[in-house]
Order: C-alpha cells, then sequence, then structure tokens
C-alpha cells in the first residue's frame, strides 16, 4: 500500500452518517497506525448503496461527511455512488480519470466495446469515456 498513489475509501452508506463517521475514522486511525506516510496520501471517499438512502437527504449527507472530514484533515474528495441502481458512476470514474492523469503521463485504456487497446493521453478528453477499465505498464 505504501507504493500507492490514492487511497480509495469505499464505505457502505446504508447504515447511516454516524456509521460512516466511525468507518472512517476507524480506517484513517489503522492506516496512520501502519505507516504515517499513509496518512498524508491523497485520498477518495465512496459511500456506496446511496440507492437506499432518501434522495433528499443526498445533499445533505454530502455537506455533513465534507465538513466532518475537513475538521481532521485537508479537504476530501466525496462520492456518493449505488453499483445496483448506477448512480454517481460517472463521476466517480471521471474523477479516477483524472486523477491517473495527472500520476503518469500515459496509461493504457481498454475500452471493452472494442478489441485492442488503445493510448490515450490523458490530457486530452477521451471521445467516450463512458466505458472503460485501468491499467497501468
Amino acid at each position: 500500500m505504501e507504493r500507492t498513489k490514492i487511497l480509495i475509501h469505499l464505505i457502505d452508506g446504508s447504515s447511516g452518517e454516524e456509521a460512516i463517521i466511525e468507518h472512517y475514522s476507524a480506517i484513517r486511525k489503522e492506516l496512520e497506525a501502519w505507516s504515517p506516510e499513509l496518512g498524508k496520501k491523497k485520498e477518495i471517499v465512496v459511500i456506496s448503496k446511496i440507492d437506499l438512502i432518501d434522495p433528499e437527504m443526498h445533499t445533505l449527507l454530502r455537506t455533513h461527511l465534507t465538513q466532518h472530514f475537513s475538521r481532521s484533515r485537508k479537504k476530501q474528495t466525496i462520492f456518493l455512488i449505488s453499483a445496483g441502481a448506477y448512480l454517481g458512476l460517472d463521476p466517480l470514474k471521471d474523477e479516477l480519470l483524472r486523477v491517473c492523469a495527472e500520476e503518469t503521463s500515459h496509461v493504457t485504456l481498454s475500452l471493452p466495446h472494442e478489441k485492442q487497446e488503445h493510448f490515450y493521453d490523458l490530457k486530452k478528453p477521451l471521445d467516450d469515456p463512458k466505458e472503460y477499465t485501468i491499467r497501468r505498464e
């Protein structure tokens, strides 16, 4: 884990705001106990199963979590997703592509609808960034 450039925390959001904060805090404590350097890594916080949360509460949840996390660390990037309902996945994928582009000059993107792999300059937008997998060579 020390070699990774970014940490992605995937936290079950169906158990409520307090549980999300408790789970995140426990993960952070373990990371920092393992290595102080891990505690300094860039992070993305992903709250899953938001389809089980009242849609009117999504913005409020993101605001509360952002406020809480920013008190303990620098500003966090928080995404609310539902893999089952396919909610919030595109912004998360876009952010992951952006972060990969910052960390390396080239990444191989394997697009599922094509038989061959293509090399892209990630500093330029993709024609269709909807579906892709990322593999660093």
